[in-house]
């Protein structure tokens, strides 16, 4: 028996029947890049185990995650620079390399207002 993976397609025809269509998996890639006024996105993936996706954004946050699918399941890593982000917290088993953010937006994303005089700051 041929692996479904091999199934490139099938369709009914007019007595009812499938015509199933078998060729063997080719290697592929596929890629795009989206740029914006507020920023840019991007994706790659090659074959069915290996790809990449992320954004930048105008004021210079980005994130970058590289991931992977084989005999020892889904695997990503996360590169980015948000503010937000401490990597202390993994809820997904993923490695994160967390970079500074861009020192002119740090603060707007770290100050919390709290109406009654100073702000307070996430550390």
């Amino acid at each position: 028996m041929i692996s479904e993976k091999y199934i490139q397609s099938y369709r009914e025809d007019k007595t009812g029947k499938f015509n199933i269509k078998y060729v063997a998996p080719k290697p592929f890639a596929v890629a795009y890049q989206a740029d914006g006024d507020g920023g840019a996105s991007f994706r790659s993936e090659e074959g069915d185990a290996r790809g990449s996706y992320g954004y930048r954004d105008d004021q210079g946050l980005y994130r970058l995650v590289e991931n992977s699918a084989g005999q020892g399941g889904f695997q990503a890593a996360v590169k980015t620079n948000e503010p937000v982000v401490d990597g202390k917290e993994n809820p997904a088993d993923i490695i994160m390399n967390v970079q500074q953010a861009p020192e002119a937006i740090q603060d707007k994303y770290t100050r919390v207002f709290t109406g009654f005089g100073e702000a307070l700051y996430f550390k």
